[in-house]
């Protein structure tokens, strides 16, 4: 493995619903529930602010809107477009 480069993981929708709900559930803060999760924090804290977004408690783009954009994105940089 290249030195100073970190192997990207990847979690289950139903991984990170689960953990999202420790923290709003649980009066936990992120770093101690990311710290039992074995994962970072900053991971852990995306997660939560994502999901306050989707519930309307914080401004920013949907996880719909963002999945869309994506798509228009792809569409306008694919060749022949």
């Amino acid at each position: 493995m290249l030195e100073g480069k970190r192997r990207r993981r990847r979690f289950s929708d139903e991984f990170k619903r689960d953990a999202v709900e420790i923290v709003r559930s649980s009066g936990r803060s992120v770093r101690q529930v990311a710290g039992e999760l074995g994962i970072y924090d900053s991971t852990l804290g995306n997660w939560v602010r994502q999901d306050q977004i989707n519930r309307g408690e914080r401004e920013g783009l949907t996880s719909d809107e963002r999945e869309r954009l994506g798509e228009l994105e792809r569409e306008w940089s694919s060749p022949g477009a």
